[in-house]
């Protein structure tokens, strides 16, 4: 202590403060400073998801197992939902929302929404897929057919393998009175006249509406 005042480096502890008091203040100080350092009392949760982003698949074909679709985001995600529900056989990993599986059916051109979720909230992407089916493969039995004018003709029906067939066609037109089977490809019917031989008709099968056709009611 100097002589005519205090030392400047003696605190003076009120008498309404005792030491008692000092470990309490001390730990109260520190909580105080942690606080202020991590920015306050209130807790910040995670980012939302963003930047959710899928490769868009080249058509698809039935029976084919697909290579898996894996998406890029940023930002930790909980789960993975997709609506409406993709194709049949295919499926969407609630954890890593990767897309993989067989489809089983054919199925016109739609988009899918993936979203992706964490507690900060949610990103969405969608993703392009349509579902074809395998080239038929037709054959009759012979490539040369005689009928004879105004006497039915025995039905000649072709052997199909592949995905099943929606519809059929022949070019160019048979003679009149042969019918092409509209269900099975089948050749029927009287022909009405007589007819110098011609080439063979190439029949064609589909099994599919167009990639981009909307899906009847």
């Amino acid at each position: 202590m100097q002589r005519g005042g205090v030392d400047r480096g003696l605190r003076i502890i009120p008498t309404s403060m005792s030491v008692r008091n000092l470990p309490r203040l001390l730990t109260l100080s520190l909580v105080l400073l942690t606080l202020a350092s991590c920015g306050g009392g209130g807790g910040g949760g995670p980012a939302a998801p963003s930047g959710l982003s899928y490769p868009q698949p080249a058509p698809l074909v039935v029976g084919v197992p697909i290579p898996p679709l894996t998406p890029t985001v940023t930002g930790r995600i909980l789960s993975y939902v997709v609506s409406p529900a993709l194709p049949t056989g295919l499926n969407v990993n609630p954890k890593t929302g990767v897309i993989s599986g067989t489809p089983d059916v054919v199925a016109a051109k739609a988009s899918y929404t993936v979203t992706a979720l964490n507690a900060g909230g949610s990103a969405s992407a969608k993703v392009s897929i349509t579902i074809i089916g395998v080239a038929p493969s037709i054959a009759y039995s012979s490539p040369y057919y005689a009928y004879t004018a105004g006497l039915p003709a025995q039905t000649t029906t072709p052997t199909a393998t592949g995905s099943t067939v929606v519809t059929w066609s022949v070019s160019p037109a048979l003679p009149a009175g042969l019918v092409l089977g509209a269900t099975d490809g089948s050749i029927s019917g009287k022909p009405t006249a007589a007819a110098a031989p011609a080439k063979a008709e190439t029949a064609k099968a589909k099994t599919e509406a167009p990639a981009d056709a909307a899906p009847k009611a």
